[in-house]
């Protein structure tokens, strides 16, 4: 969901069907139907995300597991960079830090989270995506297939084991670490959607975990 002053809805699948839905949305036909890729085309969308400015979509051909490309569409769904910005690493999943200016990427087969500056033009596009900075690594062990944020903490979702893991955004410093015991099949996970809050008076992180497939909340407090 793109923020004020022109929120609007993004929903979109694997194949690049997407609608879009403003707020409040049109009382008659309040989705808008899209396709982002010409049809017949060997794309397969890993990630996509909303930012102020852009949809961006992280993209790989259907049999290519190591590279892919990074599309940049406005919020009418139409590509404003062509062919993208090839990535020569696989990325797994993608969030946007509107406040920080970040473009976050996760690669689990190098087993790191990092980051570009997030282009707020077109004309920023190319040169934000040549520098990357890598935010933390993890263990070789985890499977790392979802990031959750808030305006301080990113944490990512490790399937193997269940468990979520919390990092200080400003010092990459790790802060927290817990089990999910709901989550015991691990195929469930690609549907879980991260809600974190921090409360600085009680020192407390409360995380809620949204299962999609079924939509049913479920809240830890550490």
């Amino acid at each position: 969901m793109t923020p004020y002053p022109t929120p609007k809805i993004f929903i979109v699948d694997k194949y690049g069907k997407a609608s879009v839905c403003s707020i409040p949305p049109k009382p008659i036909k309040p989705f808008e139907s899209y396709t982002l890729f010409p049809n017949g085309t060997d794309e397969w969308i890993e990630s996509v995300v909303a930012s102020s400015r852009f949809l961006i979509v992280y993209s790989r051909k259907k049999l290519d597991t190591m590279t892919g490309t990074m599309y940049f569409f406005n919020h009418e769904c139409k590509q404003v960079l062509q062919n993208g910005i090839h990535q020569n690493i696989p990325v797994h999943h993608i969030l946007c830090d509107q406040n920080a200016n970040r473009l976050y990427c996760l690669d689990r087969m190098r087993c790191t989270i990092y980051y570009h500056t997030l282009p707020n033009s077109l004309a920023e596009i190319e040169t934000c995506m040549k520098t990357r900075r890598d935010f933390t690594q993890f263990n070789s062990t985890y499977t790392a297939v979802k990031m959750l944020q808030n305006d301080d903490i990113l944490g990512f979702y490790e399937r193997n084991d269940c468990t979520v893991h919390l990092y200080d955004k400003q010092t990459a410093e790790k802060i927290e670490e817990f089990k999910c015991e709901h989550f015991m099949d691990k195929f469930e996970s690609w549907g879980i959607i991260g809600m974190l809050t921090f409360d600085l008076n009680q020192q407390e992180f409360r995380i809620r975990l949204l299962l999609n497939m079924s939509l049913t909340p479920l809240q830890h407090t550490c």
